[in-house]
């Protein structure tokens, strides 16, 4: 019998026991670790050795790595501007990562014709492009794998995926994975097929579904199937599901139909989104929008500052170079370059300094009042610093800083509109 993930465990604090989903990297205690994104994991179980990447986890302040050599990455780091991007910014210490435990199952979220679900068997460390997925009972960590590995798992994440990314990728968010079907629990005889099945492919190379299955959906046979791939099936269609050997050639058809139909969908649609070093803009924009919301600053300005009765109006400017929070002789100002803003206390500083930010250039509403502005404040940064989160996660995979900039930038200034 097939269930919901969510099924399969008690539900808590908004995530579920058998599985949770993560979106950033993660780091060990102490030391290097390999570290992982999709296109990096080429086989079942996943090869720290095939990886090409590290994550280096460093813990303190500034102060007490005087002594160390790490100090001098973390000021080349500086030096470069990494302390500044939205994610590393809104931390407490920027180089400072979160300690979470390694989960052993990886599912990406984006997928074109490989079914690249990933036993991570020596706890690698992932991006937000993979999801982890972890068991309640650890002994059925291999027989999930292995059902999101089979053609019936890519069958289902054909119907419950999202197809709206262009190029003909397929994604999955954390609540489409959650409405996945899998087996409601497996027997000792279950658990011990798929461990032997692992142990015996765990260099697997995971290959396109057309490789693996052979053929188009008209010429597919059993016997033109990839061996691994075709023992893997018949423990999950012959064996647990009972489908017959016809009924287990239409799943087949059906899952080469579906992922070609996608793929050739996209190739035949014209391109109409405005494209800068071949990233849709458009789209991209779209996609966190839809992510984010309509209007998160407009609501925050309608609903705790023009909502006050005591405010004075505060022309900003477009600042040509970084902004920098001064105090000097002269008191509170916003600096960048020549122009400047002189400020009434550190609080209309950093108030005003989120606006620029955000891209306002014209005129905008400050209160007088003191005590209110420094009671609303926090909440505007960290709103401010949420929504330059959520962003850079769905941009820092695109090469050019100088584009990740404008999207931020333009992604800023819509949700004011």
């Amino acid at each position: 019998m097939l269930s919901p993930i969510p099924h399969l465990g008690e539900r808590y604090q908004g995530k579920s026991k058998i599985f949770r989903m993560s979106s950033q990297i993660l780091v060990n205690s102490k030391g290097l670790t390999p570290y992982s994104s999709p296109r990096e994991g080429k086989h079942v179980v996943l090869d720290p050795d095939l990886l090409n990447k590290v994550v280096l986890f460093v813990s303190g302040t500034k102060s007490t790595l005087k002594r160390k050599k790490i100090l001098t990455h973390i000021r080349n780091g500086e030096r470069k501007g990494f302390h500044k991007r939205p994610t590393c910014s809104s931390r407490k210490n920027w180089y400072e990562l979160e300690r979470r435990e390694v989960w052993p199952i990886l599912h990406p979220m984006i997928h074109n014709e490989r079914q690249a679900v990933l036993l991570n068997k020596y706890s690698a460390q992932v991006d937000h492009n993979l999801f982890e997925i972890k068991p309640k009972n650890d002994e059925d960590t291999y027989g999930i794998l292995c059902f999101f590995l089979s053609t019936v798992g890519m069958l289902l994440k054909e119907f419950g995926g999202r197809t709206n990314l262009g190029q003909g990728a397929l994604k999955t968010e954390g609540i489409d994975i959650e409405k996945f079907l899998v087996p409601k629990e497996f027997s000792d005889k279950d658990r011990d097929t798929f461990k032997k099945f692992l142990v015996k492919n765990s260099s697997m190379e995971i290959k396109s579904i057309f490789d693996e299955v052979g053929a188009s959906s008209n010429e597919v046979s059993l016997g033109n199937i990839k061996p691994a791939r075709r023992e893997l099936d018949k423990i999950i269609m012959g064996d647990m599901l009972d489908l017959t050997e016809e009924e287990q050639l239409e799943v087949y058809r059906a899952v080469v139909d579906l992922v070609r139909s996608r793929i050739d969908k996209a190739k035949s649609v014209k391109k109409r989104g405005k494209f800068k070093e071949g990233v849709d803009i458009e789209h991209v924009s779209r996609v966190i929008m839809d992510k984010l919301g309509k209007g998160l600053y407009r609501k925050f300005y309608d609903e705790k500052v023009l909502s006050q009765k005591n405010l004075k109006e505060v022309k900003l400017f477009s600042p040509a170079k970084e902004l920098i929070i001064d105090n000097s002789l002269f008191g509170w100002r916003i600096v960048a370059g020549k122009d400047f803003i002189q400020c009434s206390n550190e609080e209309e500083a950093r108030y005003l300094k989120v606006w620029l930010d955000v891209g306002l250039s014209e005129e905008v509403k400050v209160p007088t009042d003191e005590k209110y502005l420094k009671h609303i404040l926090p909440e505007l940064e960290k709103l401010q610093a949420k929504i330059s989160r959520i962003i850079s996660e769905h941009i820092e995979s695109i090469a050019s800083q100088k584009l990740q900039n404008q999207i931020m930038h333009h992604l800023q200034r819509k949700l004011f509109e």
